[in-house]
């Protein structure tokens, strides 16, 4: 009868253990999903360090004078190709390829491209919210549609036309009174 009481009490206090450290993570994982996001300098020394091959991709893409468009790579043999509805046109210049392969290689996963100009997103995070570094030649976003629709903060880099961006859509939506 012991047995099984201290049995009940240990498994009492594993449970409780993992119940703690299970809200410890809940916790920290909020701050960090809040809090986590590129900012300006970060955006500016990453544009640095890639500068040519964000220019390179992004002047290919304005250049091609469509409305939207999505870069995506073929894992299985590197391919890669412009997706938009219903169409998959395939990128040929070696040095535009080469490029987005290396920013994808640095993190930036998901290139796409709009009239305004062109996104490079670097993080998601909790699926409504994400960052990066964009191209806008003209410097202007639709609000709430086109390329980045839910934009909280866009500040300048090191040269014009080029932007660190972050949306997120909850918070968009809060500065607006909310969307019904």
């Amino acid at each position: 009868m012991s047995s099984n009481s201290t049995k009940r009490e240990t498994r009492k206090i594993v449970i409780t253990v993992i119940a703690i450290v299970l809200i410890i993570i809940a916790v920290r994982s909020c701050f960090y999903f809040q809090f986590d996001h590129m900012g300006t300098s970060r955006a500016s020394r990453s544009f640095n360090t890639s500068q040519e091959g964000f220019r390179l991709v992004a002047n290919y893409l304005f250049d091609l004078n469509l409305d939207h468009g999505w870069v995506r790579i073929d894992d299985s043999n590197d391919a890669v190709f412009l997706v938009r509805v219903g169409e998959r046109i395939p990128i040929s210049d070696e040095n535009v390829v080469e490029a987005i392969l290396h920013l994808n290689q640095r993190g930036y996963g998901t290139i796409s491209m709009g009239d305004e100009g062109v996104r490079f997103l670097l993080w998601v995070r909790a699926i409504e919210q994400g960052h990066g570094i964009a191209y806008l030649p003209n410097g202007r976003l639709n609000d709430g549609t086109g390329l980045l629709p839910f934009v909280i903060e866009l500040e300048p880099i090191t040269e014009d036309g080029w932007y660190y961006y972050w949306d997120w859509f909850s918070r968009w939506r809060g500065r607006r009174g909310g969307i019904e």
